[in-house]
């Protein structure tokens, strides 16, 4: 139930979390949402990046950057995770607060779930778009006020992208 209150009432799913110490459900749902993320967007993906490997005399048989994603999305979520975990557990106890490692751990992974709601939203744009795509950027719709920037400036594009609605989110929920 963590894995719903963190959405739907944080203060409750919190004290869940310092209770439970749970991150299996949350890792489930981060994991099978990247994978159908990738899944969705690995066909275009391949035919961006098709151009630039060929370019490089770089020759990759079909299958097998999907084969390494799928693979490699848990590992990379747990290794995110443990990354996470600790600057948050060493952060929490420079300010004197008496979390553990795991608390610390379990708290990734519920916040985690935040992005994956991104994710699932960016998977209709994605395929709506599929034939307008120019760039890897283009393959992760923003949900901010990037949308509304025409400019060339990558910077400030860069920096608008970070402003979405969903990082905002998990930093608010990291920071209570």
């Amino acid at each position: 139930m963590g894995a719903i209150w963190i959405i739907t009432s944080p203060r409750r799913a919190f004290d869940y979390i310092r209770e439970k110490k749970s991150f299996l459900v949350p890792f489930v749902i981060v994991c099978v949402v990247n994978i159908l993320f990738f899944l969705v967007i690995s066909p275009i993906q391949s035919e961006l990046m098709q151009d630039e490997l060929s370019s490089e005399g770089v020759q990759m048989p079909p299958g097998v950057m999907r084969m390494v994603g799928v693979v490699g999305i848990p590992v990379g979520v747990v290794i995110g995770w443990l990354i996470y975990a600790l600057i948050i557990w060493v952060l929490m106890a420079a300010a004197g607060g008496k979390w553990d490692y795991r608390t610390a751990f379990s708290l990734v992974g519920h916040v985690g779930i935040i992005g994956s709601i991104q994710k699932l939203l960016s998977i209709p744009v994605v395929w709506m778009k599929r034939d307008a795509i120019a760039s890897l950027t283009d393959l992760h719709p923003s949900f901010g006020p990037a949308i509304f920037y025409t400019g060339d400036n990558m910077k400030i594009l860069s920096f608008l992208r970070g402003l979405d609605i969903f990082s905002i989110w998990a930093i608010v929920l990291l920071i209570l």
